[in-house]
């Protein structure tokens, strides 16, 4: 869940841009986030104490980088999807 939802600020698309983050991490790393952290604590963490999990290295890791910044610096669907493509054949 993106960090402004958590604050209870207005919810908009960059917030599913966060999310894809997540999930590309999760795709990227085959790990559960925070695994073995109280759900009260990753979620405090996250909305308060800008905590994120450790970003792999290279294009993808970048990309994962940009969805987890904030929302209004986070890449545009379309930007996604061209860096994606670019990345097609990288391993992560």
């Amino acid at each position: 869940m993106a960090p402004e939802l958590i604050r209870n600020e207005p919810f908009t698309e960059k917030c599913d841009i966060f999310s894809l983050g997540v999930i590309m991490w999760e795709l990227c790393t085959l790990s559960r986030p925070w695994a073995g952290k109280p759900p009260v604590q990753v979620v405090y963490s996250v909305a308060n104490e800008g905590a994120r999990l450790e970003i792999p290295d290279g294009p993808l890791g970048s990309l994962i980088a940009d969805c987890w910044t904030e929302p209004e610096k986070r890449p545009s669907c379309q930007e996604i999807l061209t860096r994606l493509l670019d990345c097609e054949y990288t391993l992560c």
